[in-house]
C-alpha cells in the first residue's frame, strides 16, 4: 500500500489513488517487455524472409544453396511466430532444388565437354565434371566412357613415345659404350642415386608434421588433421585412385542402418586393415573410441557408440577439420546418418556437408578412411 501525502483531508482514498498509479506503471512496464519481445521476433522474422528473398540477386547455384540453409536457419530461431516454422522448411526444400538444378546445369555442362574433347586431358576434364554429380542420371556410365576413351589416347600417345625412345635409347647406348671404364661407370651410378633422390618429393616424418601437412605410412600418403597425445589423427588422400575405395556403398542392403552395423565398417576394418598394412603398422593404429552422434539437422539416431581402428568421419568432425578437406577435392561418405534411417550423409566435393544424406545402398560416392596413428 503507498504512503498517503500530508496534505490529504481523506487518507484511505489517497492510498487506492497511489496503489492504482503504481499498478498502472506495473502494467505499462510488463507490456513494453511483452513488446519488445514481439518486436524482436518481428525483427528475425523480417530478416529471415529478406534473406529468403535474396535468391532472386543470387546467380551461382552454390551461393543460392547456402542462402537458403540460411535462412532456414534463421526462421528456425524464430519459432512458432507467424508462419516461420513452414517458411523453415519450405527453404530446405528450396535448398535440394537449388542442388539438383545445380546438377542439371553441371551434367549438360559435363555433356558438351565430353563431345568437344579431343584428347586425353579434355576427357580426364568431363570425368571430373562427371564425378562431382555422381549418382545424377547416367553419370557414373558417361564417367565410365570418358576414362575408358582418355586411357585409349594415353595408350596411343605413349606408343608414339615408345617408338620415338627406341631411336634416342639407341643413341644412349652407343654413348654408354664409351662409358664403361670402371671410373666413369661410378660416377655414373652416383649421378643416378642423385637425380633419382632429388626428384622424391620429401614428406615430413609423423612425429615432425603440423595438422594439414601430408604424412606417408602404410605406402599412401594421408593429411594431418589433429595430434594429440602421442597419436596422430589422419585420413587418407587420393582415395579416389585407390580402386576398393571408388564406389562402395555405405551399406550392402537399402535399409535402416547405424554405422555400428553397416557392412562399410566390417570392410574397413578387416579387409582393408589386413590389405593395406603390415603386422607393426597395424600394431602402431590405435583402437578408437566412434562416438555416434544424431544427425545435427534431422536428430535422426546415430546408433551405439562403437570401438574402431579404421572409421569415417562424422558430420560435427567435418566441420572441424573442413579447411583441411577442402584440399581432398572428391565427394566421400560420414559415418553421421542422413534425414532418414536408410541415408547416410556425405561430404560435397565444394565442400559442403550434406547433412541430409545419401541412400545408403548407393555406390556413387568415395571413401576416405580415418586412422588414429601413435606417433611414438
Amino acid at each position: 500500500m503507498g504512503v498517503p501525502c500530508r496534505k490529504c483531508v481523506d487518507p484511505l482514498n489517497c492510498y487506492n489513488r497511489t496503489d492504482k498509479r503504481n499498478n498502472e506503471k506495473t502494467t505499462m512496464a510488463d507490456n513494453k517487455k511483452s513488446s519488445i519481445v514481439y518486436e524482436s521476433q518481428e525483427s528475425l522474422y523480417a530478416k529471415a524472409v529478406r534473406t529468403m528473398e535474396m535468391d532472386k540477386l543470387i546467380v551461382q547455384f552454390a551461393f543460392k544453396e547456402e542462402n537458403y540453409c540460411k535462412a532456414a536457419e534463421m526462421f528456425e530461431e524464430v519459432g512458432d511466430y507467424l508462419d516461420a516454422p513452414q517458411l523453415a522448411a519450405e527453404c530446405r526444400r528450396l535448398a535440394e532444388s537449388t542442388q539438383e538444378e545445380a546438377k542439371k546445369y553441371q551434367y549438360q555442362r559435363a555433356l558438351t565437354q565430353k563431345k568437344e574433347a579431343k584428347s586425353a586431358k579434355g576427357y580426364e576434364k568431363a570425368e571430373k565434371m562427371f564425378q562431382e554429380i555422381c549418382g545424377y542420371q547416367d553419370s557414373q556410365q558417361q564417367m565410365e566412357e570418358c576414362r575408358r576413351c582418355r586411357e585409349q589416347l594415353q595408350k596411343k600417345r605413349k606408343r608414339k613415345k615408345a617408338g620415338k625412345g627406341l631411336g634416342l635409347l639407341a643413341v644412349v647406348l652407343a654413348v654408354a659404350a664409351f662409358f664403361l671404364s670402371p671410373q666413369w661407370n661410378t660416377l655414373w651410378t652416383k649421378l643416378l642415386i642423385r637425380v633419382e633422390a632429388s626428384s622424391k618429393e620429401k614428406l615430413p616424418s609423423l612425429k615432425a608434421a603440423e595438422a594439414g601437412e601430408l604424412v606417408e605410412f602404410g605406402g599412401y600418403q594421408w593429411y594431418v588433421l589433429e595430434k594429440q597425445n602421442s597419436a596422430a589423427k589422419l585420413i587418407l588422400y587420393h582415395a579416389e585412385q585407390v580402386e576398393e575405395l571408388r564406389y562402395r556403398a555405405y551399406h550392402e542392403k537399402q535399409e535402416a542402418v547405424t554405422w555400428e552395423d553397416c557392412s562399410l565398417r566390417e570392410w574397413l576394418n578387416h579387409d582393408f586393415l589386413n590389405t593395406v598394412f603390415s603386422e607393426k603398422e597395424q600394431e602402431r593404429i590405435l583402437l578408437t573410441d566412434v562416438p555416434n552422434e544424431k544427425n545435427e539437422t534431422y536428430g535422426t539416431d546415430g546408433g551405439k557408440d562403437t570401438q574402431d581402428k579404421v572409421f569415417l568421419l562424422s558430420e560435427k568432425e567435418a566441420k572441424q577439420y573442413q579447411d583441411i578437406l577442402k584440399s581432398l577435392k572428391i565427394a566421400f561418405w560420414l559415418r553421421t546418418p542422413g534425414a532418414s534411417p536408410d541415408t547416410a550423409a556425405y561430404m560435397s566435393v565444394r565442400p559442403r556437408i550434406m547433412d541430409y544424406g545419401y541412400p545408403v545402398s548407393s555406390p556413387n560416392l568415395y571413401t576416405c578412411p580415418v586412422i588414429c596413428v601413435s606417433i611414438e
